[in-house]
């Protein structure tokens, strides 16, 4: 995250969201057992930002990150195409 510009930045209960100027996204959750930081993985041990690769991996070609959501442990996020993205706890699987 260093020399990054944070635009916007939403939090949950066990998630922080940070979009960058650069149109990134990054997940930060300290045990992401959910998959709430948004990086593929539901692996605990995380306390740091992570670059929100499987969001990112989703967006198709031009489409950026508008507005970011965040809540108990699921991040959404919509784009400048009208899609939503969202992915976390859901009780089920994981959503991109």
């Amino acid at each position: 995250m260093s020399n990054r510009t944070i635009v916007d930045i939403e939090a949950g209960e066990r998630m922080v969201l940070a979009l960058t100027s650069d149109g990134n996204l990054y997940g930060y959750s300290r045990a992401n057992g959910n998959a709430q930081a948004g990086d593929g993985t539901n692996t605990g041990g995380r306390y740091y930002f992570v670059y929100s690769s499987a969001v990112m991996n989703s967006l198709q070609g031009g489409e950026r990150i508008l507005n970011i959501y965040a809540s108990f442990a699921n991040g959404v996020v919509s784009t400048n195409f009208g899609r939503l993205l969202g992915w976390g706890h859901n009780d089920v699987s994981y959503c991109y």
